[in-house]
């Protein structure tokens, strides 16, 4: 699966979007190993990037690839809509395929929000966000009305076939962003 990413996110390039100005804050929700987070802090090495990762032996791999970046700040943590319990579960869709849900029977992992990360952080906006976070994506962003007018850029993987209705959260919630783009699997939006 490891080898998979890295075709994805360094070979084919598949977060090689136009942006309008280059990042200075980055959150990485679904960070995995931290290739994508490696790839922003090679191509932006001034941002701040934030890589969220809620599986601890993915989490434990995204420290150790990205400890020789200090611009990169790991968060063991599932990315969520509300501050509540979550919990991991194994689909069994390889090491990238990790879901959180509220309904229990997996392992208690903590739970952020965008919200809570930019407190935390010290974040007034955030250039870029990467969501690619198992179908998760349907209810963060159907909770997003307060921090989003603060995010300049989304790129997303959607994962209607795990969580029906997440594509149709997102285009609902990025209405107003001006520009569309679509780079293997994921969708580009920027004001």
């Amino acid at each position: 699966m490891d080898v998979d990413v890295y075709r994805q996110v360094i070979l084919d390039a598949e977060y090689e979007f136009q942006l309008s100005a280059e990042p200075k804050t980055i959150v990485d929700a679904g960070a995995h190993i931290g290739l994508a987070s490696l790839w922003f802090a090679n191509r932006y090495p001034d941002a701040t990037i934030v890589a969220i990762e809620l599986e601890a032996a993915n989490f434990d791999m995204l420290r150790r690839n990205t400890a020789h970046c200090p611009n990169v700040h790991p968060v063991h943590a599932a990315l969520w809509a509300k501050d509540e319990p979550v919990h991991l579960t194994d689909p069994g869709r390889g090491s990238w395929g990790f879901v959180a849900s509220t309904n229990g029977g997996g392992k208690p992992v903590p739970a952020v929000t965008i919200a809570g990360l930019m407190e935390t952080f010290g974040l007034e906006r955030i250039d870029l966000l990467k969501l690619d976070i198992e179908g998760a994506e349907r209810d963060v962003l159907t909770e997003s009305g307060a921090w989003l007018p603060h995010v300049e850029a989304v790129v997303a993987e959607l994962h209607d076939s795990i969580n029906p209705g997440c594509s149709r959260a997102f285009y609902l919630a990025t209405a107003d962003f001006r520009d569309v783009q679509y780079i293997g699997e994921n969708v580009f939006v920027s004001r």
